[in-house]
């Protein structure tokens, strides 16, 4: 059970030499349950400049887990100092999807359609996509993208609490 602080820090990480991020969460009472609520700031580091890093579109209601963190970096793109990678809800997917973020501007460059039913993108060191997860009725589905391919390949599928490891 989540503890009721209002609000709290939740990672602080240099995004370039220039910029900061800061994960904070607030408490947040959803049908009774106490929930955390995940926002990513930045900030220069001169203390000036601090803004919430969200894409500007209209918000579904809070009802929907998805919207609950906005926070998740998937990579600090080493080769690309003012980007990161981070996963957020699509309203067009209806999916979690992967954005390039400009952390100077607040822009967002979405990567690739999510015709996986992914729940969870990870990344490899140099910043690339290559890894999914997703979870639907029960059934966990791995996916996998081979280094200079744009598509995604299943790679396992099971029931999830069988049995059957991954």
């Amino acid at each position: 059970k989540l503890k009721k602080a209002e609000d709290r820090i939740e990672w602080v990480s240099w995004a370039n030499d220039f910029r900061i991020l800061i994960s904070a969460s607030y408490s947040q009472n959803l049908h009774g349950e106490r929930i955390r609520v995940h926002r990513l700031f930045a900030i220069d580091r001169t203390g000036q400049g601090l803004e919430e890093i969200k894409r500007k579109t209209a918000r579904k209601p809070l009802d929907s887990h998805r919207w609950w963190n906005t926070d998740t970096v998937l990579s600090f793109l080493p080769r690309s100092p003012d980007f990161i990678l981070m996963q957020l809800y699509d309203d067009q997917d209806d999916a979690v999807a992967v954005f390039k973020v400009d952390v100077t501007r607040n822009r967002f460059d979405k990567q690739f359609v999510n015709n996986y039913k992914v729940d969870r993108w990870y990344a490899d060191t140099h910043g690339n996509v290559t890894f999914g997860v997703g979870w639907e009725k029960g059934i966990q589905t791995t996916w996998y993208r081979r280094q200079g391919s744009k598509d995604f390949e299943k790679i396992n599928t099971r029931t999830m609490f069988q049995d059957e490891v991954f």
